[in-house]
């Protein structure tokens, strides 16, 4: 895959815009709103700032071809 087409993406993704593959799939931004927590080792509770992270869902062509090739079909 072209380096120039991830720098493209990336960008757009973090601009938040939705970008699709047609039979692909599409990435877009999730956000995750603030929260407390727990710190595993210690207990403690701990403030988690706001996050965002990216979201993949894949179309139906990628969808099937995965699913024929699980099934020795594809």
């Amino acid at each position: 895959m072209s380096v120039a087409l991830i720098e493209t993406v990336a960008e757009a993704i973090a601009e938040d815009r939705r970008v699709e593959f047609r039979g692909f799939g599409a990435f877009r931004i999730s956000e995750r709103d603030p929260r407390r927590a727990r710190n595993p080792l210690t207990g403690d509770e701990v403030w988690v700032e706001r996050r965002y992270s990216v979201r993949f869902k894949p179309g139906l062509k990628l969808k099937k071809a995965v699913n024929g090739a699980a099934h020795g079909s594809g």
